[in-house]
């Protein structure tokens, strides 16, 4: 009996986790846009140098890069596994056409309405360049995230079952796409973006195991703990890069790879504990951007362009970031408000 309450206990606490995920997803978005609203100030972001240098805010902008994109793609992985778990290996057709729906269209859509008329704006875009940008999305500006993601679920398909019978073998195989990506992307264009998804394998394999094995062991480690490791794991990284040699630049790849798995491990760790302390579906500003997390992701970076454009030099830089990141938080969501109230559009950004 005291056996069966377990079981039920267990598949509550999973049913849960994986409704957290929506919160987990959500917050994740937010640090996104945080992110691009500091990311000017980091260098090489824009068309500009800031004119005010910050030295918080570039270091803040590396950290949060160190993290919320791997953690996003191991959230996916756990979902994944999830519905693995459950329905087994789907039609792989259907599976595609779905993805397809939920990311190429969005990708294709906003790249052709939104990214590429504005990009021509600040920066020097011929026709050649927007092929190879965008038709060979070698960079599509923030939209390269939309075709890595969509790769990373076509390369994780067949490698299911491997993945989900194997452990250290499977860490294995994940670990060397992330090697075989970093190493293509030196030698190679980055054409739909392949190299840099074989660099995420890793963490949607980290998802995988996350939900099929549990974490109980992680979410035993206090908060502080974690958020100290990364943050000395973070600046012996910055170290690092900095020295040179083969044998420096050898270290620091490696140790990159750690650092983003500690980032994406403590990310996720800590906002499912906070999912459950706060009982996000009961705060409004949660459920509201839940909805628009895609469109307002797909339409955010390019008003964080304008704002940038237009004040940087003239106010605080600090003050520029929350402007970036509120304004570009507001335009975003209105837009996704309007498109989301037709069917069509709704279908042009990825929801249904």
């Amino acid at each position: 009996m005291m056996k069966t309450e377990n079981n039920e206990t267990v598949i509550i606490n999973r049913k849960k986790e994986l409704e957290n995920c929506v919160f987990v997803k959500t917050f994740l978005m937010f640090s996104i846009v945080l992110y691009h609203s500091m990311a000017f100030w980091s260098g090489g972001w824009f068309t500009a140098n800031a004119v005010y240098k910050s030295k918080i805010l570039s270091i803040f902008s590396q950290w949060l890069n160190s993290i919320h994109i791997y953690c996003f793609v191991l959230v996916s992985g756990y979902i994944y596994c999830a519905k693995y778990l459950e329905d087994g290996n789907r039609n792989f057709l259907n599976f595609v056409r779905k993805k397809a729906k939920r990311l190429l269209v969005p990708y294709i859509f906003t790249a052709i309405v939104w990214v590429i008329p504005i990009s021509s704006i600040f920066f020097d875009l011929d026709i050649i360049t927007i092929i190879r940008n965008f038709v060979f999305a070698i960079n599509p500006s923030q939209l390269w995230f939309i075709i890595m993601l969509f790769n990373v679920f076509l390369i994780a398909y067949p490698l299911s079952d491997f993945f989900a019978k194997h452990n250290i073998s499977g860490l294995a195989m994940a670990i060397a796409c992330y090697i075989i990506g970093t190493g293509g992307g030196y030698l190679f264009p980055d054409i739909i973006v392949l190299w840099n998804s074989l660099r995420y394998i890793v963490f949607f394999f980290l998802g995988f195991k996350l939900y099929q094995k549990g974490y109980k062991k992680l979410e035993k480690i206090p908060s502080f703990v974690w958020i100290v490791l990364d943050g000395i794991i973070f600046l012996f990284s910055k170290w690092i890069s900095n020295k040179k040699g083969v044998v420096f630049i050898l270290l620091s790849r490696g140790f990159h790879l750690f650092l983003y798995i500690i980032g994406a491990l403590m990310a996720f760790v800590l906002l499912q504990k906070l999912a459950k302390v706060i009982e996000w579906k009961k705060i409004w500003i949660f459920r509201y951007f839940s909805r628009y997390s895609m469109p307002i992701y797909l339409f955010h970076q390019q008003v964080i362009y304008f704002f940038i454009y237009w004040l940087n030099g003239k106010i605080n830089p600090y003050i520029n970031v929350l402007i970036n990141f509120i304004g570009s938080m507001l335009i975003s969501t209105i837009i996704s408000c309007v498109l989301m109230k037709f069917r069509v559009m709704r279908f042009l950004v990825g929801e249904k």
